[in-house]
């Protein structure tokens, strides 16, 4: 069985997107640490980069360059945001 890219992406996307809501539903349900909705927020900023890999070519090459881009350095620095919250 040979996966191609965008069936890789379509995975990560969904289990990023996934990962993302059972973040959201036990920071619902539980006290949480500073910084958590910085990560449930970087969790669903992965999922959109994956999601614009996954449509590339769909439309214009330079909407998707600048939503992955945007969305990866969102998800970056988030996650960042949230570590050093944490400490």
């Amino acid at each position: 069985m040979i996966l191609d890219v965008r069936t890789v992406h379509a995975c990560t996307m969904v289990l990023t997107a996934l990962f993302g809501v059972v973040l959201l539903l036990y920071r619902r349900r539980f006290h949480t640490y500073a910084g958590f909705g910085s990560w449930t927020v970087a969790a669903f900023a992965a999922s959109l980069a994956h999601l614009s890999l996954m449509t590339r070519g769909a439309y214009p090459l330079e909407i998707s360059i600048f939503t992955v881009n945007t969305a990866i350095t969102a998800e970056l620095l988030l996650r960042y945001r949230g570590a050093r919250a944490f400490m």
